[in-house]
């Protein structure tokens, strides 16, 4: 996703980023006149000083600072919770229904075992587990 695709660095804290805005115009007479005593040998006539030295000032036309963090958003309890409900969407298996599947066979078990019925208490008629 980077010019470097070898580079794995994570991206900076802090990224200076400038806007660059230019702006010139040729040095006075005067003030090249008066700088040709403080200027090293070469430097002869005031037509020398303007040809050949300006000045620079840097200006800063914005004093933006952008600052990137990391967070970290998706912890152990969501991973869990998307895990939970992709396997109850694919295999259409909830809490509820392991629970009803332990007690249908629970039931059954007691059933046959006992040769009672667990909800009127009587005895059945034949030792069958299911009804058809």
């Amino acid at each position: 996703t980077s010019m470097y695709p070898e580079c794995h660095c994570p991206p900076p804290c802090q990224e200076p980023h400038c806007t660059a805005q230019l702006s010139s115009s040729a040095l006075n007479k005067f003030y090249a006149s008066s700088k040709i005593s403080h200027l090293p040998k070469g430097y002869n006539t005031t037509q020398d000083v303007m040809e050949n030295l300006l000045i620079i000032d840097i200006l800063f036309t914005s004093m933006q600072v952008s600052e990137i963090r990391e967070i970290v958003t998706y912890g152990w309890g969501n991973f869990l919770g998307d895990v939970g409900g992709v396997l109850g969407l694919f295999l259409g298996a909830s809490a509820f229904t392991i629970i009803e599947f332990c007690q249908f066979f629970t039931f059954a078990i007691a059933k046959w075992c006992f040769n009672t019925n667990l909800a009127t208490g009587k005895p059945p008629s034949n030792r069958t587990l299911f009804r058809v």
